[in-house]
Protein backbone atom coordinates (compact mmCIF):
# COMPACT_ATOMS: atom_id res chain seq x y z
CA UNK A 1 0.00 0.00 0.00
CA UNK A 2 1.28 3.45 -0.88
CA UNK A 3 1.68 5.94 1.94
CA UNK A 4 0.74 9.60 1.43
CA UNK A 5 3.64 11.53 -0.07
CA UNK A 6 5.48 8.32 -0.99
CA UNK A 7 6.80 8.12 -4.56
CA UNK A 8 5.58 5.27 -6.74
CA UNK A 9 8.42 3.32 -8.36
CA UNK A 10 7.88 3.06 -12.11
CA UNK A 11 9.62 1.04 -14.78
CA UNK A 12 9.11 1.91 -18.42
CA UNK A 13 9.16 -0.63 -21.24
CA UNK A 14 11.84 -0.55 -23.94
CA UNK A 15 12.62 -2.72 -26.95
CA UNK A 16 16.38 -3.30 -27.43
CA UNK A 17 17.89 -3.34 -30.93
CA UNK A 18 16.58 -6.32 -32.89
CA UNK A 19 13.47 -6.57 -30.71
CA UNK A 20 12.46 -3.01 -31.65
CA UNK A 21 12.40 -3.92 -35.34
CA UNK A 22 10.55 -7.18 -34.57
CA UNK A 23 7.91 -5.28 -32.58
CA UNK A 24 7.38 -2.75 -35.37
CA UNK A 25 6.91 -5.59 -37.85
CA UNK A 26 4.50 -7.42 -35.56
CA UNK A 27 2.24 -4.61 -34.31
CA UNK A 28 0.67 -2.01 -36.59
CA UNK A 29 0.18 0.44 -33.72
CA UNK A 30 3.94 0.55 -33.12
CA UNK A 31 4.65 0.76 -36.84
CA UNK A 32 2.37 3.82 -37.09
CA UNK A 33 4.43 5.61 -34.44
CA UNK A 34 7.94 4.27 -35.02
CA UNK A 35 8.38 2.99 -38.57
CA UNK A 36 11.26 4.91 -40.09
CA UNK A 37 12.70 5.93 -36.69
CA UNK A 38 16.12 4.38 -36.02
CA UNK A 39 16.57 2.43 -32.80
CA UNK A 40 19.14 4.88 -31.40
CA UNK A 41 16.70 7.77 -31.91
CA UNK A 42 13.92 5.73 -30.26
CA UNK A 43 16.21 5.08 -27.27
CA UNK A 44 17.20 8.76 -26.96
CA UNK A 45 13.55 9.79 -27.13
CA UNK A 46 12.74 7.29 -24.38
CA UNK A 47 15.48 8.78 -22.20
CA UNK A 48 14.08 12.27 -22.81
CA UNK A 49 10.58 10.99 -22.04
CA UNK A 50 11.77 9.57 -18.72
CA UNK A 51 13.30 12.95 -17.84
CA UNK A 52 10.05 14.65 -18.83
CA UNK A 53 8.03 12.21 -16.69
CA UNK A 54 10.30 12.84 -13.70
CA UNK A 55 9.81 16.59 -14.07
CA UNK A 56 6.10 15.88 -13.89
CA UNK A 57 6.54 13.99 -10.62
CA UNK A 58 6.55 10.43 -11.95
CA UNK A 59 9.61 8.70 -10.52
CA UNK A 60 10.86 6.33 -13.21
CA UNK A 61 13.49 4.09 -11.62
CA UNK A 62 14.16 1.55 -14.33
CA UNK A 63 13.88 0.56 -17.96
CA UNK A 64 12.40 -2.89 -18.56
CA UNK A 65 13.85 -4.60 -21.59
CA UNK A 66 11.18 -6.29 -23.69
CA UNK A 67 11.88 -9.37 -25.77
CA UNK A 68 8.94 -9.79 -28.15
CA UNK A 69 8.60 -13.58 -27.86
CA UNK A 70 8.81 -13.43 -24.04
CA UNK A 71 6.16 -10.70 -23.94
CA UNK A 72 3.86 -12.72 -26.19
CA UNK A 73 4.29 -15.84 -24.03
CA UNK A 74 3.74 -13.87 -20.79
CA UNK A 75 0.56 -12.34 -22.24
CA UNK A 76 -0.75 -15.69 -23.53
CA UNK A 77 -0.39 -17.16 -20.02
CA UNK A 78 -2.55 -14.31 -18.67
CA UNK A 79 -4.97 -13.93 -21.59
CA UNK A 80 -3.66 -10.38 -22.18
CA UNK A 81 -3.17 -8.52 -25.46
CA UNK A 82 0.59 -7.88 -25.96
CA UNK A 83 -0.11 -4.48 -27.52
CA UNK A 84 -2.04 -3.43 -24.43
CA UNK A 85 0.00 -5.14 -21.71
CA UNK A 86 3.50 -3.71 -22.21
CA UNK A 87 3.24 -1.48 -19.13
CA UNK A 88 2.06 -4.40 -16.98
CA UNK A 89 4.91 -6.53 -18.32
CA UNK A 90 7.44 -3.75 -17.56
CA UNK A 91 6.10 -3.52 -14.01
CA UNK A 92 6.43 -7.27 -13.56
CA UNK A 93 10.01 -7.28 -14.90
CA UNK A 94 10.84 -4.50 -12.44
CA UNK A 95 9.14 -6.35 -9.58
CA UNK A 96 11.27 -9.46 -10.12
CA UNK A 97 14.50 -7.47 -10.51
CA UNK A 98 14.84 -7.81 -14.28
CA UNK A 99 15.07 -4.15 -15.24
CA UNK A 100 17.91 -1.72 -15.93
CA UNK A 101 18.34 0.94 -13.23
CA UNK A 102 17.79 4.49 -14.48
CA UNK A 103 19.55 6.85 -14.65
CA UNK A 104 23.01 5.38 -14.92
CA UNK A 105 25.94 7.42 -13.68
CA UNK A 106 27.37 9.88 -16.19
CA UNK A 107 30.47 7.73 -16.76
CA UNK A 108 28.64 4.39 -16.67
CA UNK A 109 27.75 2.57 -19.87
CA UNK A 110 24.49 3.84 -21.36
CA UNK A 111 21.42 1.78 -20.51
CA UNK A 112 20.59 1.48 -24.24
CA UNK A 113 23.42 -0.95 -24.92
CA UNK A 114 25.36 1.29 -27.30
CA UNK A 115 28.61 0.70 -25.42
CA UNK A 116 29.14 4.44 -25.01
CA UNK A 117 29.19 6.30 -21.71
CA UNK A 118 25.77 7.59 -20.71
CA UNK A 119 27.02 11.20 -20.80
CA UNK A 120 27.97 10.76 -24.49
CA UNK A 121 24.85 8.86 -25.47
CA UNK A 122 21.23 9.06 -24.30
CA UNK A 123 21.85 11.58 -21.49
CA UNK A 124 22.04 14.33 -24.12
CA UNK A 125 18.35 13.85 -24.99
CA UNK A 126 16.21 16.81 -23.91
CA UNK A 127 13.31 16.24 -21.51
CA UNK A 128 10.33 15.91 -23.85
CA UNK A 129 7.33 13.68 -24.46
CA UNK A 130 8.23 10.52 -26.38
CA UNK A 131 6.52 11.52 -29.60
CA UNK A 132 7.76 15.10 -29.82
CA UNK A 133 10.22 15.83 -32.61
CA UNK A 134 12.67 17.53 -30.20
Amino acid sequence: MQRPGEAIAVSISWFPAGEYEKAIERWDSLAEDWSGIAHDDYSRRLDGHIKWMRRGGIHVQAVSLIVVDELVTWCAERAEDPEEARAQYAAERFRVGEAIAWPPGRNDPCWCGSGRKYKKCCSTAPAAPMHSAA
